[in-house]
């Protein structure tokens, strides 16, 4: 990439209303820009290169010091193509290879350097409905049922459902990267290795194959580069083709047999660096349409980027997909919503107190905050003992929409921490757990009452390690149980990182 054409100069009004989505894929890393106006978004840009980071992460689950190298070389380049992007309208998100490698901290930590911006690992189920997200943009009639289809570097999504209303989405272990490593390593393409790495696929896909055709669909929709590149190389065999259809697909799988060699596949019209790992997606491809019985699959030029874009705007247009997900909880397991939404009010009042002294985000952290408060019960519709442990648990586990992995971390440290003495904690993960743990503890206790009487409004003085709390005498003196607790939470926090102080408390 010309570095001349890397910069995007923009003025305020425009920044403001530009938006960024960078995919760090398995194979390769997608950049799209976009601006919001009154009839959607307008691309204005889009960039990707080939990084191939799941390269050789199937033997030893560890990224390779020549991918770590393609990555962050590919970042600098990208950080100086978002340096005029408000920080706040760029989302980076990872992928299957970042969920797998054993490195990935340490990946992340200087990848964050490069790029300086924040990148959210995703699970494999949320990059799914992401994916529909963004096919169900790209498409005229958003009621029929579908069945998207996505072949990344190191997994496959498989979603069915109408439009921005997925009904089953699914993550496999299965990528071109690494299905291409493992059956034509050495690049030598044959009907033996061909057919091998097929059947592993379908093996692959025994365990939702069923759940699949169960749901049906009318339509079927491909996307990926993977899927992409299969149609165009198709369209060489057979100019005109629109689609890729099972006869079609043989075809290509035959010609790449015959071409018998990974660096022969020219003559079908894909890119150099979609070469070395297109055999891989092919059987993936095959393995799809033959284990769900498909006879065309139409191809989405949208994908994974474009669901983050929509759904970043969900965000700025109050659309979150993540409060849905907090409600669908608080239904699911039975919490008190009265109960919580008292103690959520409370730590927010505590929150607003301190947000400037303690450097803490009045977006990204007040919205942890009161999702950790709504939240914070979860595990009592398990057992009323331990019940914050059992919370963390189900916060760690569960498929929460809209939520990457490290926020479903950090909610899960908070619900751990809120009550009993203070866990010791690898605070690699974020220092702002200690803090936001503290107010939440506050509010649960002053909440413990569990009734609707008007509390007086807790005074907070905020320190480096400590906090101080006052409330009114006469309050206190009228309610000696929570004077106790209080006082308790004192000794909960003494080897805390924030320690509690009693102001006027006597």
């Amino acid at each position: 990439m010309d570095s001349n054409q890397l910069a995007l100069d923009l003025d305020q009004e425009q920044a403001r209303s530009t938006f960024a989505a960078l995919d760090l894929g398995s194979n390769s890393f997608h950049l799209i820009i976009a601006r919001e106006t009154s009839n959607g978004l307008q691309i204005i840009d889009r960039y990707k290169e080939s990084v191939r980071l799941a390269e050789g992460l199937g033997d030893s689950g560890v990224i390779s010091e020549s991918s770590l190298q393609r990555a962050f070389e590919c970042l600098s380049r990208l950080a100086q193509r978002l340096r005029d992007i408000p920080v706040h309208n760029v989302r980076v998100v990872g992928t299957a290879a970042l969920r797998d490698a054993r490195n990935r901290d340490s990946f992340l930590d200087e990848a964050e350097e490069h790029l300086r911006h924040s990148i959210e690992i995703i699970s494999g189920r949320e990059e799914a409905r992401l994916i529909h997200l963004g096919v169900s943009h790209f498409l005229e009639n958003k009621n029929t049922p579908r069945l998207v289809v996505d072949i990344g570097g190191g997994s496959t999504e498989l979603i069915i459902g109408p439009a921005f209303r997925p009904r089953l989405a699914e993550s496999l272990k299965m990528g071109c990267v690494v299905m291409t490593e493992m059956f034509f390593g050495d690049g030598l393409i044959t009907a033996k290795r061909m057919n091998a790495a097929i059947q592993h696929g379908k093996r692959e896909l025994e365990v939702v194959e069923r759940a699949l055709v169960t749901q049906g669909w009318d339509q079927v929709i491909g996307s990926s580069g993977t899927i992409t590149a299969a149609l165009t190389a198709i369209d060489s065999l057979n100019p005109g083709e629109t689609a890729i259809t099972q006869d079609a697909l043989e075809d290509l799988q035959d010609v790449l047999i015959r071409q018998s060699h990974i660096n022969d596949l020219g003559i079908l019209g894909i890119s150099n660096r979609r070469m070395p790992v297109f055999p891989g997606g092919v059987a993936i491809l095959c393995a799809v349409f033959d284990s769900l019985g498909i006879n065309q699959m139409s191809v989405s030029g949208d994908s994974l980027r474009e669901g983050v874009l929509h759904d970043m705007l969900g965000r700025v247009h109050d659309e979150d997909i993540r409060e849905q997900s907090v409600q669908a909880l608080l239904s699911r397991f039975h919490v008190d919503a009265s109960h919580a939404r008292r103690v959520s009010d409370t730590a927010l009042l505590l929150f607003q107190q301190v947000q400037d002294v303690w450097g803490l985000n009045p977006e990204d952290d007040a919205n942890l905050l009161r999702w950790a408060s709504l939240l914070h019960e979860i595990g009592m519709n398990i057992s009323h003992a331990g019940y914050h442990k059992h919370g963390e648990y189900l916060l760690n586990n569960l498929d929460m929409p809209g939520f990457s992995m490290s926020e479903q971390q950090l909610l899960a440290l908070l619900v751990r921490t809120h009550r009993r003495k203070y866990p010791i904690l690898d605070l690699k993960l974020s220092d702002r757990i200690p803090r936001l743990s503290t107010l939440l503890r506050i509010a649960v206790v002053l909440r413990r009452n569990r009734s609707d009487d008007v509390l007086p409004k807790p005074q907070v003085d905020p320190g480096h390690t400590d906090l101080g709390l006052s409330l009114p005498d006469e309050w206190i003196h009228a309610h000696p149980l929570t004077k106790l607790d209080l006082e308790q939470e004192v000794d909960f926090l003494r080897d805390a990182p924030i320690q509690l102080r009693l102001e006027g408390v006597s």
